[in-house]
């Protein structure tokens, strides 16, 4: 039926797909499940919530097209062309997380501490996000300034 040397062929191509386009994903996957920070600061901002409900559900849109964007950038195969596509809508995306984050301490109630707690996290998620970029950019042997 099948020869040893056809067996192995197969379980080597099983394991180089693995290796090329799983495993990538699997680690963008793990790493933003398990970054607390970034999650303690997106509940933070959404303490907001309460008044400016259309900011927060536009922030969460833009969060997860980020990442879904993000996990693109681990794809190996592709040109220049698509890379720096893949780039820039990256960057598009981070403009759009930013914008919308921005907009929640202006609609906040007249509260010292829930003001300054919200726009620390929104710096922190900015740097956050920018090292996601950076990361995805240095994969592709880009920088970004």
């Amino acid at each position: 039926m099948y020869t040893n040397i056809t067996i192995l062929f197969i379980i080597a191509i099983v394991l180089g797909f693995y290796f090329l386009f799983i495993s990538p994903k699997l680690t963008l996957v793990n790493s933003v499940k398990h970054d607390t920070a970034l999650h303690n600061h997106l509940q933070t901002i959404y303490l907001g919530a309460e008044y400016d409900p259309r900011s927060c559900t536009k922030l969460k849109q833009h969060i997860q097209t980020f990442f879904i964007q993000n996990g693109k950038t681990y794809e190996i195969y592709g040109t220049d062309k698509c890379e720096a596509m893949n780039l820039s809508s990256l960057r598009r995306e981070q403009d759009q997380i930013m914008k919308y984050a921005r907009r929640i301490p202006f609609r906040l109630p007249n509260d010292g501490h829930l003001q300054r707690d919200i726009e620390n996290a929104i710096d922190n998620l900015e740097k956050i996000i920018q090292n996601y970029v950076y990361d995805a950019a240095s994969r592709h042997g880009q920088r970004i300034y």
